[in-house]
């Protein structure tokens, strides 16, 4: 009976593994396909919103696009639906990472994670 409970964890531990896997390989797919995946942009983030300047596109978005973001302890991640945007604090040009997080904490519902 042990030895059943055993292969049944080791079975369960398996399917477990194999289905992190493949949700990372699935969501990775699904960025490779995005036209700007990879590619380098500016990022300007101010009261009106956040810029994002790409060699075939610019846009303005208002902060409520992105009603939540998270801080860690090298960047800022913006959150929307079906869509994210990294901020890497080693990035920044004009600014401080703590000015950056004050912006971002009063635009957005930030949380820490440290």
């Amino acid at each position: 009976m042990a030895s059943r409970a055993g292969l049944f964890v080791m079975i369960l531990g398996l399917v477990a593994a194999v289905g992190v896997w493949a949700t990372k390989q699935s969501l990775m797919m699904k960025f490779r396909r995005k036209p700007g995946f990879g590619a380098a942009v500016a990022v300007s983030i101010s009261d009106a919103g956040v810029e994002v300047d790409g060699n075939q596109s610019r846009s303005k978005l208002e902060w409520s696009t992105y009603p939540a973001a998270v801080r860690f302890n090298d960047g800022i991640l913006l959150k929307r639906p079906h869509s994210i945007r990294w901020l890497p604090d080693s990035a920044i040009v004009d600014g401080s990472a703590a000015d950056a997080t004050e912006l971002v904490a009063s635009k957005t519902c930030l949380r820490q994670v440290r």
